[in-house]
């Protein structure tokens, strides 16, 4: 008896549950930590409650399954430890580890079980496993989580995956990071939220691009094309209207053959938003076979590419623009040109792109402008009147803030004079506005260098820049000269644009002159320089060079 009272005084003053229990879980001892754990009454558990009662069976970790293991383990006789969750006398839920190990004593064979309560460790565990698979604005499920999600879908049925991206929400560009553009995707998250029939199964990437899976028994395309037009309906975005814009891509999983895995179908789903988009978004794009292959290709090519930039095995040819008075050589336009060893040649229009996406604008511009001005040079110290050189700008390569130094290093190493090289851009390169854009034009107008406008009247023309910015030169595009003499709206519209370049004293050339006819109307309404096939098509720097008169002999 004395054993008993000094055991029952050390026990109830441990700060962790200890029970006793039978063979069927019954308590046949609780401390008082135990019964403040279950919420339960000491005289409410001893001879009356099993330990497994008292475990929640909707908590999905143990349930009838979790019952079953402490059973198990009661009758192996055995050590036993496993995090469970208690439902207490209060209704409340907590986590517990437990552990219960046999006792045997006068051949009678009972358990000793320990509690530790852990709830607030689970809660932080649960808190962190919610971060890691959520993104944190919308609260949707990430991609990591959405992959489990899909793979476990495909065990089941066919489904079919959509990737839809925002394009832009009015004037914001994507992915601009303005409070505004944020409140657009929050918006949109919740339309397709509340649009999906699946929970859990829409998932936000970041940057405005979302994943769904839609039910591959019913028309998938149906579906997601009802999805786009959702999307974009106006939203009130910081107390305006605003109109996004987004496009689409959408895998459909067959079943059968079809052994593609979750990850397989993300990505045909992206290539397929990818190429909605390349069409000029706004739209659904559909997967098909052939843009992997075409994916495939494009990966050697720009592998390919970048080997050929990298040795200099890339060369220019040069395009001339004319004089429509007098018909002399004034411009050359450095054009590069790519021999493939196994392609053969590659049109710029197959391989330019692929250098925008692939990253190599940057070292290919440096390196044309740098060949150009070589060219240039020549032509300087050999002709008495030598035409000024030409070279196209990407807009990556304009917006380095050390792009002007980088002119003036190539003007010191190969001896031009700057008033010999024009840089050619495009018009959205201006409609930025920025502070660095500025300052780049300003100090290459200050060193002499020519800007020309390319392509005028495809972008955003506005007479606005022309007024700000120092451009010396309009490119009037091909499409608008294409269709001289006859076509009314297109010749009013060159001669408005020739007016107005003239008023503020600014240079002209006409691209695509395709005949003579043409040629004679630009030269009546005043137009300086002419370039087309009609007058020159590209050809190599020897062949340019016979066109010169050479300054003695």
């Amino acid at each position: 008896m004395e054993t008993f009272v000094d055991y029952e005084n050390l026990l109830s003053r441990a700060a962790c549950g200890l029970f006793e229990c039978e063979p069927d879980g019954t308590l046949s001892y609780a401390n008082q930590a135990y019964a403040d754990l279950t919420g339960q009454a000491i005289p409410d558990l001893i001879g009356k409650r099993s330990f497994l009662s008292l475990l929640d069976p909707n908590t999905p970790d143990v349930g009838m399954g979790g019952q079953q293991s402490w059973l198990k383990a009661l009758a192996a006789d055995r050590h036993f430890e496993q995090e469970c969750v208690y439902q207490c006398g209060d209704r409340s839920r907590r986590t517990v580890l437990q552990a219960i190990s046999p006792l045997r004593q006068n051949g009678r064979r009972r358990y000793v079980g320990v509690t530790m309560d852990v709830s607030s460790r689970a809660a932080e565990s649960r808190n962190a496993w919610y971060a890691s698979h959520h993104d944190a604005s919308t609260r949707l499920p990430n991609l990591f989580l959405f992959e489990e999600r899909l793979a476990l879908l495909l065990r089941r049925r066919p489904v079919a995956v959509m990737s839809l991206g925002l394009d832009d929400v009015g004037t914001l560009p994507r992915a601009s990071g303005l409070p505004e553009w944020e409140n657009a995707v929050l918006a949109v998250a919740d339309r397709l939220r509340t649009f999906s029939g699946y929970d859990g199964v829409v998932s936000h990437l970041g940057a405005g691009e979302f994943l769904m899976v839609l039910d591959a028994g019913d028309p998938a395309v149906p579906t997601a094309q009802a999805m786009l037009k959702r999307v974009s309906e106006p939203l009130q975005v910081s107390g305006r209207v605003a109109y996004p814009r987004a496009s689409a891509g959408l895998y459909e999983h067959q079943g059968g053959g079809d052994t593609a895995c979750a990850h397989d179908l993300i990505r045909r789903a992206h290539l397929a938003l990818s190429h909605a988009r390349q069409g000029g978004g706004n739209s659904l794009r559909v997967f098909e076979p052939k843009m992997e292959s075409a994916l495939s290709d494009r990966w050697a090519l720009a592998s390919d590419l970048a080997a050929a930039v990298n040795a200099h095995s890339l060369y220019l040819d040069y395009q001339p623009e004319f004089d429509l008075m007098d018909g002399r050589l004034r411009v050359a336009e450095a054009l590069v040109r790519w021999r493939h060893p196994a392609r053969g040649q590659v049109s710029p229009a197959e391989f330019i792109p692929v250098a925008e996406t692939a990253g190599l604008m940057e070292v290919l511009g440096a390196w044309v402008l740098e060949t150009a001005c070589r060219f240039g040079r020549m032509l300087q110290t050999r002709y008495e009147d030598p035409p000024r050189v030409a070279v196209n700008v990407s807009p990556v390569q304009f917006r380095r803030p050390d792009f002007a130094d980088a002119v003036v290093d190539v003007l010191v190493r190969t001896e031009l004079a700057p008033e010999l090289l024009e840089l050619e851009i495009t018009e959205g390169v201006l409609m930025e506005g920025s502070k660095e854009i500025d300052t780049t034009l300003q100090r290459l107008h200050a060193m002499g260098v020519s800007v020309v406008l390319d392509d005028f009247g495809t972008g955003f023309s506005s007479l606005g820049y022309l007024a700000r910015y120092p451009v010396d030169r309009l490119k009037i595009d091909q499409s608008f000269v294409r269709k001289l003499p006859d076509d009314a709206r297109s010749l009013a519209i060159v001669t408005a644009v020739i007016g107005m370049a003239r008023a503020l004293k600014i240079e002209i050339t006409a691209e695509g002159i395709e005949h003579e006819a043409q040629a004679e109307v630009l030269r009546s309404l005043g137009c300086t320089l002419g370039q087309g096939f009609g007058l020159s098509r590209p050809m190599a720097e020897r062949a340019l060079v016979n066109m010169l008169k050479p300054r003695f002999g």
